[in-house]
């Protein structure tokens, strides 16, 4: 048998009714192509996809060869078309339509990194996961390295790096974040187990990237905030109470009670919740201070400065020579709904959660220490949200200087005492 043949015509039957579409500069039997070695370092066993030869032999059938193999012009070693060639392999055909590659296979002796950039021209592959476009980047920068001779712990530069990425549908970004999670650096250590999610096709690099910053940073707050048994019940009612009286009524006579005339005519103002509960919230973190220093002698402060906390309290004897740190959310409740406190950032350390009603009448004040992965973020959004059963749930429990919370068949209701 031939192992060429250059006319259409003088294939075997069964060979033409498959390639009748197929540009092609000959025929060669399939005996005489050859897989390129280095195909199998860049891809790995992404070329072995029973599925897509699958895909492949069916679409042939179908459709018939739609795109020729290519092969270098000295020994038909191929250049693009592994999973072509498998899948015709398979389909018992006599010979295979091929291209002739611009190259020899003898011009890349000792250039692997080259030769990839070669192999990685040809788009016809299956669909891959983030982390095998991962391997075939580091298949690449491992080939590179060999190729000039480099040590292993040398960077290649970013630019050569990011022209081969988009080759494999990859970038620099998504490879630098991977090297962080599966090695870790100076600053992050390393998170095996965020890898495995990314490797089963579980998360993206991205999300697991930001998982592993925040879980870093919340590992930095515990350091930063502890819990302390001392701090526990530090706070009582008698520090809040004066408080929530004065803040009702001010609330009351600004808000509620609030109707300017105009021109003899009253004019009713209406103000959403988040207004609301925001004057709240300055009410409460600017007074609190006030009353730790007149019932306990606690010198604290309220920063204005965007402090990550805030109400500060420094090391002294009344706080048993511990910094003590305190976070306020505020929240109106709505009638049917449950209550929820939101924040931007994950806060680890004691928090005082305020609730009240539309009035400002009724009002709950809960303190306890939050440790890390009880702010949950809403979906994609970066504001994270507490609803009253995570309160509830987590490991400390809530001191209820006001208010409380029932529980009725496993409901959690907030409880609003009048003040």
């Amino acid at each position: 048998m031939q192992s060429i043949i250059k006319d259409f015509g003088d294939l075997p039957e069964y060979d033409r009714s498959l390639y009748k579409n197929t540009q092609c500069d000959r025929y060669v039997h399939i005996t005489h192509v050859r897989n390129n070695p280095v195909n199998k370092r860049l891809y790995k066993d992404i070329t072995k996809k029973v599925e897509y030869i699958q895909e492949l032999k069916e679409s042939i059938l179908k459709e018939g060869l739609l795109t020729a193999l290519s092969v270098f012009k000295d020994d038909g070693v191929t250049t693009y078309g592994h999973n072509r060639t498998e899948a015709l392999k398979e389909l018992n055909v006599d010979y295979v339509p091929v291209l002739d590659s611009p190259y020899n296979h003898s011009d890349f002796k000792d250039r692997p990194a080259d030769m990839m950039s070669i192999l990685a021209n040809d788009n016809m592959r299956p669909k891959k996961t983030e982390w095998e476009n991962y391997l075939e980047l580091e298949s690449w920068v491992e080939a590179f390295k060999e190729q000039y001779n480099f040590p292993e712990d040398f960077e290649v530069d970013s630019n050569r790096v990011k022209e081969f990425a988009a080759k494999v549908q990859f970038d620099v970004k998504r490879w630098n974040a991977m090297k962080i999670l599966r090695f870790g650096n100076h600053e992050y250590k390393k998170r095996d187990d965020l890898v495995k999610e990314i490797k089963l096709g579980k998360k993206m690099i991205m999300t697991q990237l930001k998982v592993l910053k925040a879980d870093s940073t919340a590992d930095k707050q515990i350091k930063e905030r502890p819990q302390h048994k001392e701090l526990d019940g530090l706070l009582t009612t008698e520090h809040v109470e004066d408080l929530i009286k004065f803040t009702s009524k001010e609330m009351t006579d600004k808000f509620t009670n609030y109707r300017p005339e105009f021109m003899g005519s009253k004019i009713d103002i209406k103000f959403d919740t988040g207004t609301l509960s925001n004057h709240i919230h300055e009410y409460v973190v600017k007074i609190l201070p006030t009353m730790l220093k007149k019932v306990s002698n606690i010198d604290a402060i309220a920063p204005t400065n965007n402090s990550h906390f805030d109400i500060i309290s420094k090391s002294q004897d009344e706080t048993s020579y511990l910094d003590w740190e305190i976070e306020v959310k505020t929240t109106m409740l709505k009638p049917g709904k449950s209550p929820h406190w939101t924040s931007g950032a994950e806060k680890i350390g004691y928090n005082l959660f305020v609730a009240f009603n539309q009035d400002f009448t009724r009002w709950a004040i809960g303190y306890v220490y939050i440790g890390t992965g009880v702010w949950r973020k809403q979906g994609a959004m970066s504001q994270r949200k507490l609803t009253l059963k995570q309160l509830n749930e987590q490991p400390n429990e809530v001191q209820w200087l006001i208010g409380g919370v029932d529980s009725y068949n496993d409901k959690f209701v907030l409880r609003l005492d009048k003040v």
